[in-house]
């Protein structure tokens, strides 16, 4: 990893980030701190089910984590999908 990826405050790309939101005909603008705040936020939510799905494989004695245990972990949410 290079020291500028390493001063980095986001791991994905905030322009990408932004392009995935204008995909949405009701967004016209867009803050850079609200491309910022979504972009925080679904890194944390990628560790967070990830880490969750890494249990359930390794409940199961896998090492790859698979489809099934993305879905358990994705059951285990306190929300509605």
């Amino acid at each position: 990893m290079t020291n500028t990826q390493q001063n980095r405050l986001t791991e994905l790309p905030l322009a990408k980030i932004k392009h995935i939101v204008k995909l949405d005909p009701e967004v016209k603008l867009v803050s850079g701190e609200a491309i910022f705040v979504i972009t925080k936020s679904t890194e944390l939510f990628i560790k967070a089910l990830t880490k969750e799905s890494f249990g359930f494989a390794a409940q199961n004695k896998k090492k790859t984590i698979s489809k099934t245990h993305v879905d358990k972990a994705l059951e285990m949410l306190p929300i509605e999908l």
